[in-house]
């Protein structure tokens, strides 16, 4: 079977809140040793720990854009403000 497959397996059987049906749970997971859903829950809660960090991440880089676009806005107008202040005083001079 391939992981798309298993997915859908999975899927099927799950309640509307996401957790597994109660015969689905004892008949698949009652298959496994305990060891096994030990390490399947290291796996998963590694994945959802990446998927979060992920999520930060970006976060971060579009508020740095933002960040660094409003300083570009506030540079460039300083710039242009001080020049365009400048060229009026020569000009009145």
């Amino acid at each position: 079977m391939k992981p798309k497959g298993v997915v859908d397996y999975i899927r099927a059987n799950q309640n509307n809140n996401k957790t597994l049906k109660s015969l689905f749970a004892t008949q698949f997971l009652g298959k496994f040793s305990e060891g096994e859903l030990v390490g399947l829950k290291k796996s998963i809660e590694k994945e959802i720990k990446t998927r979060q960090q992920s999520v930060v991440d970006e976060n971060v880089v579009h508020r740095a854009g933002r960040v660094c676009e409003l300083l570009l806005h506030i540079l460039l107008w300083f710039f242009v403000g001080y020049q365009g202040l400048r060229h009026f005083l020569l000009v009145s001079d």
